[in-house]
């Protein structure tokens, strides 16, 4: 059995979120004020909604306790971004992602019981900064504030030479995940250690965000 996703609000980032989940076969509650937005949403959700997210009576009229993970997509109203997790909770939603506009309102919304903030333009802002400080990274995540997965593209001496002789754990703290080529093509998820690097590779690695921070 998949899990019951409810988008709450149609913003951007909540019509986005819904298509790709929708794309991926997840099943799909989508909820907004809006009844053109939300119309536009009837075949590319499971069920779509038509609800005032600011009344918490609208909010329990959803009946949301079949939803596995509730995203509260409402970081330009705060108000309406509270009910929702409230409602959300009461409805006994064992996960709540709330979307903030600013570390202020993402204190509040964590203080009222969302378990996990996002905040994308700050997300991405960081991801662009890790990238402009090392030339080789392709891409940046930071999963925990102390590890990252990060795409990189091999120094001229690596390549060549086989992930054995470079030993880049022990040199660099990086742990190979994976290997693409530079088009993004599928990536290798079996890095043999005897596969020599290629120019045009791109390494997946987990390493420490301290030794990220580090590497030139």
């Amino acid at each position: 059995m998949g899990k019951l996703y409810a988008i709450l609000g149609l913003s951007k980032f909540g019509r986005t979120l819904a298509e790709e989940l929708n794309k991926g076969g997840e099943e799909v509650l989508v909820v907004d004020k809006s009844d053109e937005i939300v119309a536009q949403f009837a075949d590319k959700s499971t069920h779509a909604i038509v609800a005032d997210l600011s009344d918490i009576e609208s909010i329990k009229a959803l009946s949301l306790n079949s939803v596995d993970v509730a995203v509260v997509a409402l970081s330009m109203n705060l108000e309406a971004s509270i009910m929702c997790i409230m409602g959300a909770k009461e409805a006994g939603v064992k996960t709540v992602i709330a979307k903030a506009k600013d570390d202020r309102m993402a204190d509040i919304l964590l203080r009222v019981g969302a378990d996990k903030i996002i905040q994308p333009e700050k997300e991405v802002a960081m991801r662009t900064a890790k990238k402009f400080m090392t030339e080789s990274f392709v891409d940046y995540f930071e999963i925990f504030e102390s590890l990252a997965m990060v795409e990189l593209r091999p120094r001229k001496s690596w390549v060549d030479h086989s992930l054995k002789e470079l030993n880049l754990r022990k040199e660099y703290g990086m742990n190979v995940v994976g290997i693409r080529e530079d088009d993004r093509s599928r990536v290798e998820t079996y890095t043999d250690p005897d596969r020599k690097i290629e120019a045009d590779d791109i390494l997946v690695v987990m390493m420490k965000s301290a030794d990220a921070k580090k590497y030139k």
